[in-house]
């Protein structure tokens, strides 16, 4: 995933990260929202990015 456009701050890597340690994956990223997919469980979660700067 390119990064470079609307790049993570460290809470939200952080974030990311330890829902990839429970089998999720970055699938989409916008300026907005971050959304992560399980491949297995086929669920998907959302990360509100505004929200979280404020």
């Amino acid at each position: 995933m390119n990064l470079t456009k609307h790049p993570l701050t460290e809470l939200e890597q952080r974030l990311i990260d330890a829902a990839a340690g429970q089998g999720y994956e970055l699938t989409h990223l916008t300026k907005y929202v971050c959304e992560s997919g399980h491949s297995r469980s086929r669920v998907t979660i959302y990360f509100d990015r505004e929200r979280s700067l404020r």
